[in-house]
């Protein structure tokens, strides 16, 4: 006799639904794997201002030194250079290593530069005190008045070189270039008061 025998589905229970774990696909088969390759530690750069002017043509930075450093060589060896092409070379030199020098408007010594102006008084300040009237009433202390002016424009870059940051090279540029036409105008000072020296 046949047996029957009914096989009931029960419906599936929302409520709870059975957990399953899903199994990532590795993209890279172990035969397709790329090598790992070790990252080494890189060493820090060096620390440039933000909008500074990274360094360049240092020959041209450096031109205006060796410019008067041949000067004062020719001077020693009694050599007679032109004056005024020994002079517009000088400024020329000057001006281009300053241009190269100058900080970019983003830079925060951009901002600083109205500072600078402090740097062509000793000169302004000797051109005055040459004046004849004052150079024949204050003959006794000009020499050494003189060479006070000499000191300052020698020692105002490098007090002002902590405070220049971004600016430092358009700081020892311009103060050098102040420094050598104070230079000048005291010699001539000098053989003017003294003209037996």
């Amino acid at each position: 006799m046949p047996i029957s025998i009914s096989q009931k589905q029960s419906p599936p229970n929302h409520d709870h639904p059975v957990a399953t774990s899903v199994v990532p696909i590795d993209p890279y088969p172990a035969e397709r794997k790329p090598p790992v390759v070790p990252v080494l530690p890189q060493k820090p750069g060096p620390q440039i201002t933000p909008g500074a002017r990274p360094p360049r043509l240092g020959w041209l930075i450096l031109s205006p030194y060796a410019v008067f450093l041949g000067w004062l060589a020719a001077v020693f060896l009694s050599i007679d250079l032109p004056r005024w092409p020994t002079i517009a070379t000088f400024i020329t030199a000057t001006g281009l290593s300053a241009l190269v020098c100058l900080p970019r408007e983003v830079s925060p010594g951009r901002q600083r530069l109205p500072i600078l102006v402090v740097l062509v008084l000793p000169w302004i300040v000797s051109i005055i005190a040459d004046l004849p009237q004052n150079a024949l009433a204050f003959a006794n202390w000009m020499l050494p008045f003189q060479i006070s002016l000499l000191a300052a424009s020698a020692l105002l870059p490098l007090i002002l070189l902590p405070l220049m940051q971004g600016a430092r090279r358009f700081t020892a540029v311009l103060g050098f270039f102040n420094f050598v036409v104070t230079f000048l105008l005291v010699l001539t000072s000098i053989l003017l008061l003294y003209p037996d020296s």
